[in-house]
């Protein structure tokens, strides 16, 4: 193993220590993050959906527990659009929030902060899609936890 992969996964098992003890500490009701797509594709936001997802799955809530994903209804976007890897099925997207226009200006805001990544107007570009895209509405999938695993083999 290389030391660029083993420094990885220390940043990883970081990752998770700092995941879990927010979770001890808040313990939520309702978890939101990335869906497998990172939204844009972003590796960083896949790896936090990995790491987010584990470790709900790994523990007994002791009470009903939801985790969330974002999303966009399929067929709102142009074939084209980056956003595209946004998109989820309408259908699994079974938890609809209205959203004031003040929430909006502050992911706007927030994404600001992201200046090593995207250019001040790739991020006004994305904020002017998000919101015509969603609406007023935030969508979110639900996680879908498989239940456990029947051996069809033998």
């Amino acid at each position: 193993m290389g030391e660029g992969f083993g420094n990885l996964l220390r940043q990883i098992g970081t990752m998770h220590e700092k995941v879990t003890e927010l979770f001890n500490t808040l313990q939520p009701d309702v978890v939101i993050t990335w869906g497998a797509s990172g939204w844009t594709g972003h590796p960083d936001h896949r790896l936090v959906h990995t790491v987010v997802t584990e470790i709900f799955e790994s523990r007994d809530w002791g009470h009903p527990a939801q985790l969330l994903y974002p999303a966009i209804p399929a067929g709102t976007t142009p074939n084209v659009s980056e956003i595209q890897r946004a998109t989820v099925d309408p259908a699994l997207l079974t938890v609809r929030v209205p959203i004031a226009q003040e929430y909006y200006d502050k992911a706007l805001a927030s994404w600001h902060c992201h200046a090593s990544q995207y250019k001040p107007e790739e991020i006004e570009t994305m904020n002017a899609l998000v919101n015509a895209y969603l609406k007023g509405v935030i969508y979110l999938m639900p996680y879908r936890n498989p239940g456990p695993i029947r051996n069809t083999i033998f």
